[in-house]
Protein backbone atom coordinates (compact mmCIF):
# COMPACT_ATOMS: atom_id res chain seq x y z
CA UNK A 1 0.00 0.00 0.00
CA UNK A 2 2.93 2.68 0.71
CA UNK A 3 4.44 1.79 -2.41
CA UNK A 4 1.46 2.78 -4.48
CA UNK A 5 0.71 5.81 -2.51
CA UNK A 6 4.07 6.72 -2.68
CA UNK A 7 3.60 6.14 -6.49
CA UNK A 8 0.30 8.04 -6.46
CA UNK A 9 1.61 11.18 -4.58
CA UNK A 10 4.49 11.12 -7.42
CA UNK A 11 1.97 11.38 -10.36
CA UNK A 12 0.00 14.22 -9.13
CA UNK A 13 2.71 15.91 -8.15
CA UNK A 14 2.88 16.03 -4.71
CA UNK A 15 6.92 15.93 -3.53
CA UNK A 16 5.72 16.81 0.02
CA UNK A 17 3.97 13.89 0.59
CA UNK A 18 5.34 11.30 3.31
CA UNK A 19 3.56 7.47 4.09
CA UNK A 20 4.27 6.00 7.12
CA UNK A 21 3.06 2.80 8.61
CA UNK A 22 2.35 1.90 12.35
CA UNK A 23 -0.29 2.74 15.16
CA UNK A 24 -1.59 6.12 15.70
CA UNK A 25 -2.29 5.66 19.25
CA UNK A 26 1.83 5.19 19.86
CA UNK A 27 3.64 7.24 16.94
CA UNK A 28 6.21 9.47 17.34
CA UNK A 29 4.54 12.08 15.23
CA UNK A 30 4.35 15.95 16.74
CA UNK A 31 1.81 16.44 18.94
CA UNK A 32 -0.94 19.06 17.59
CA UNK A 33 1.02 19.38 14.28
CA UNK A 34 -2.15 18.01 11.82
CA UNK A 35 -4.68 19.94 10.39
CA UNK A 36 -6.90 16.47 9.61
CA UNK A 37 -6.75 13.34 11.05
CA UNK A 38 -8.52 10.96 9.95
CA UNK A 39 -9.83 7.38 10.08
CA UNK A 40 -11.73 5.27 7.36
CA UNK A 41 -13.01 1.59 8.74
CA UNK A 42 -11.04 1.66 11.85
CA UNK A 43 -12.49 2.50 14.77
CA UNK A 44 -14.61 -1.28 14.19
CA UNK A 45 -11.32 -3.13 14.63
CA UNK A 46 -10.53 -1.01 18.34
CA UNK A 47 -11.26 -2.72 21.67
CA UNK A 48 -11.11 1.34 22.82
CA UNK A 49 -12.22 3.31 20.20
CA UNK A 50 -12.95 6.25 22.60
CA UNK A 51 -9.20 5.88 23.85
CA UNK A 52 -8.52 6.06 19.85
CA UNK A 53 -10.29 9.12 19.23
CA UNK A 54 -8.46 10.87 21.96
CA UNK A 55 -5.32 10.10 20.17
CA UNK A 56 -6.31 11.48 17.26
CA UNK A 57 -7.44 14.71 18.79
CA UNK A 58 -4.15 14.63 20.40
CA UNK A 59 -2.77 14.48 17.24
CA UNK A 60 -5.02 17.58 15.74
CA UNK A 61 -3.73 21.06 15.96
CA UNK A 62 -6.50 23.35 17.81
CA UNK A 63 -9.27 23.98 15.64
CA UNK A 64 -8.30 21.25 13.26
CA UNK A 65 -10.69 18.46 12.79
CA UNK A 66 -10.68 14.94 13.40
CA UNK A 67 -12.94 12.56 11.23
CA UNK A 68 -13.93 9.02 11.15
CA UNK A 69 -15.98 6.88 8.75
CA UNK A 70 -17.19 3.33 9.81
CA UNK A 71 -19.55 0.57 8.92
CA UNK A 72 -22.63 -0.67 10.56
CA UNK A 73 -22.37 -4.37 9.75
CA UNK A 74 -25.80 -5.75 11.48
CA UNK A 75 -27.64 -2.94 9.40
CA UNK A 76 -26.19 -4.05 6.02
CA UNK A 77 -28.73 -5.30 3.56
CA UNK A 78 -28.61 -7.90 0.03
CA UNK A 79 -30.93 -8.83 -2.44
CA UNK A 80 -31.79 -11.87 -3.29
CA UNK A 81 -31.64 -13.70 0.08
CA UNK A 82 -28.66 -15.82 1.21
CA UNK A 83 -28.39 -18.29 3.84
CA UNK A 84 -24.60 -18.02 3.21
CA UNK A 85 -24.43 -14.20 3.69
CA UNK A 86 -26.37 -14.69 6.59
CA UNK A 87 -23.76 -17.20 7.72
CA UNK A 88 -20.87 -14.89 7.12
CA UNK A 89 -22.40 -11.69 8.59
CA UNK A 90 -23.18 -14.31 11.94
CA UNK A 91 -19.83 -15.75 11.98
CA UNK A 92 -18.34 -11.56 10.82
CA UNK A 93 -20.01 -10.30 14.07
CA UNK A 94 -19.49 -13.02 16.34
CA UNK A 95 -15.17 -12.59 15.53
CA UNK A 96 -15.46 -9.14 16.24
CA UNK A 97 -16.87 -9.42 19.15
CA UNK A 98 -15.06 -11.98 20.40
CA UNK A 99 -11.93 -9.50 19.65
CA UNK A 100 -13.89 -6.94 21.72
CA UNK A 101 -14.51 -4.73 19.07
CA UNK A 102 -17.73 -3.74 17.68
CA UNK A 103 -18.39 -4.09 13.97
CA UNK A 104 -21.59 -1.50 14.08
CA UNK A 105 -19.06 1.23 14.71
CA UNK A 106 -20.90 3.44 12.46
CA UNK A 107 -23.72 4.11 14.30
CA UNK A 108 -21.77 4.46 17.60
CA UNK A 109 -19.45 7.45 16.17
CA UNK A 110 -21.32 10.47 17.60
CA UNK A 111 -21.50 9.12 21.24
CA UNK A 112 -17.69 7.86 20.77
CA UNK A 113 -16.49 11.28 19.83
CA UNK A 114 -18.79 13.16 22.54
CA UNK A 115 -17.05 10.73 24.89
CA UNK A 116 -13.78 11.44 24.00
CA UNK A 117 -13.56 15.07 25.17
CA UNK A 118 -15.01 16.68 21.88
CA UNK A 119 -17.83 19.56 21.85
CA UNK A 120 -18.66 20.36 18.53
CA UNK A 121 -19.49 16.84 16.96
CA UNK A 122 -21.17 16.63 13.11
CA UNK A 123 -22.77 12.93 12.31
CA UNK A 124 -23.95 12.07 9.02
CA UNK A 125 -24.06 8.63 7.26
CA UNK A 126 -23.90 7.32 3.80
CA UNK A 127 -23.54 4.27 2.27
CA UNK A 128 -21.89 2.21 -0.30
CA UNK A 129 -23.82 0.63 -3.19
CA UNK A 130 -22.87 -2.55 -5.25
CA UNK A 131 -25.29 -3.00 -8.30
CA UNK A 132 -23.95 -3.70 -11.28
CA UNK A 133 -22.62 -7.20 -12.27
CA UNK A 134 -19.23 -5.95 -12.02
CA UNK A 135 -19.71 -3.91 -8.76
CA UNK A 136 -21.26 -7.04 -6.81
CA UNK A 137 -19.15 -9.71 -8.33
CA UNK A 138 -15.83 -7.37 -7.13
CA UNK A 139 -17.46 -7.13 -3.43
CA UNK A 140 -18.56 -10.57 -3.59
CA UNK A 141 -14.83 -12.30 -4.37
CA UNK A 142 -13.20 -9.57 -1.93
CA UNK A 143 -15.32 -11.56 1.13
CA UNK A 144 -15.19 -14.53 -0.34
CA UNK A 145 -11.50 -14.58 -0.37
CA UNK A 146 -11.62 -13.17 2.84
CA UNK A 147 -13.87 -15.77 4.32
CA UNK A 148 -11.43 -18.19 3.72
CA UNK A 149 -7.70 -16.39 3.32
CA UNK A 150 -7.76 -13.84 6.10
CA UNK A 151 -7.13 -12.81 10.20
CA UNK A 152 -10.87 -12.99 10.13
CA UNK A 153 -10.92 -16.47 8.23
CA UNK A 154 -8.15 -17.92 10.85
CA UNK A 155 -10.16 -16.21 14.03
CA UNK A 156 -13.58 -17.62 13.03
CA UNK A 157 -11.62 -21.12 13.07
CA UNK A 158 -9.14 -20.85 15.85
CA UNK A 159 -12.04 -19.37 18.43
CA UNK A 160 -14.76 -22.75 17.17
CA UNK A 161 -17.24 -19.97 15.42
CA UNK A 162 -16.73 -21.81 12.48
CA UNK A 163 -14.62 -24.53 11.00
CA UNK A 164 -12.56 -24.77 7.74
CA UNK A 165 -15.20 -26.26 5.99
CA UNK A 166 -18.24 -24.33 6.91
CA UNK A 167 -16.27 -20.73 5.89
CA UNK A 168 -15.50 -22.46 2.03
CA UNK A 169 -19.13 -22.98 1.74
CA UNK A 170 -19.81 -19.30 2.91
CA UNK A 171 -17.30 -18.39 0.09
CA UNK A 172 -19.02 -20.25 -2.30
CA UNK A 173 -22.40 -18.94 -1.55
CA UNK A 174 -20.56 -14.92 -1.62
CA UNK A 175 -19.79 -16.34 -5.42
CA UNK A 176 -22.99 -18.40 -5.61
CA UNK A 177 -24.73 -15.34 -4.65
CA UNK A 178 -23.15 -12.96 -7.23
CA UNK A 179 -24.18 -14.79 -10.06
CA UNK A 180 -27.64 -14.17 -9.26
CA UNK A 181 -30.01 -12.04 -11.57
CA UNK A 182 -30.01 -8.32 -10.06
CA UNK A 183 -28.13 -9.24 -7.28
CA UNK A 184 -26.94 -5.96 -4.82
CA UNK A 185 -25.78 -5.18 -1.18
CA UNK A 186 -25.63 -2.09 0.76
CA UNK A 187 -23.24 -0.76 3.13
CA UNK A 188 -24.34 1.67 5.09
CA UNK A 189 -21.22 3.85 7.16
CA UNK A 190 -21.92 6.31 9.70
CA UNK A 191 -19.30 9.20 9.60
CA UNK A 192 -18.39 11.97 12.22
CA UNK A 193 -16.29 15.10 11.97
CA UNK A 194 -15.43 16.61 15.37
CA UNK A 195 -13.32 19.96 15.86
CA UNK A 196 -10.48 19.50 17.83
Amino acid sequence: MISEASATARTAGAPNVTFLTGDFRSTTLAPASFDVVHAHQVLQHLRDPVDALVAMRGLARPGGIVAARDSDYSAMTWSPASRSLERWLEIYLAVTARNGADANAGRWLARWAQQAGFDEVAYTASRWTFATPSDVSWWAELWAERTVASSFARQAVDYGIATTDELATVATGWRTWAAEAGAAFVVPHGEVIAQA
